[in-house]
């Protein structure tokens, strides 16, 4: 539903665009924009482009509470809606795990079809530890 809502122009930077929505606890904020920074750095996020909102500001349909810090940034399904929209429909089939050695992909570890499971695949991957974008950053590989 998003890819068809989706209205970015990457040449422009303009439109609307799909985002990842986070609740950060005031006390770790600091620590978060960090991480962050080091992940625009590393060149492993879709778009340097965030949001922050504060307590009471909105953040999409969300309402920021107290204690909290509201964060946006780009989700990579704009690539895909992009795409959609000049005229390239893409397909969701697999999710991928790539292997990164010296700061290059080396090869696919992993290969997981969509319809093959009902889990979230990329928490399945966070959880189970398979992956690590803090030890990409730090160490070109993973």
């Amino acid at each position: 539903m998003l890819a068809y809502q989706t209205t970015f122009d990457p040449t422009r930077l303009t439109g609307q665009l799909p985002i990842n929505t986070s609740l950060i606890n005031e006390d770790k904020f600091k620590k978060t924009l960090s991480v962050i920074t080091d992940m625009f750095k590393g060149g492993v996020d879709v778009s340097d482009l965030v949001v922050i909102a504060l307590v009471r500001e909105r953040l999409t349909s969300a309402v920021v509470p107290r204690r909290k810090i509201g964060l946006a940034t780009v989700c990579s399904v704009v690539i895909s809606d992009v795409l959609l929209k000049i005229g390239f429909p893409t397909e969701y089939t697999f999710w991928d795990l790539l292997e990164l050695r010296n700061s290059k992909p080396r090869r696919f570890v992993a290969l997981i079809d969509y319809a093959s499971t009902p889990l979230d695949l990329s928490e399945q991957f966070i959880l189970t530890r398979m992956t690590s974008v803090g030890e990409a950053i730090r160490d070109g590989q993973w």
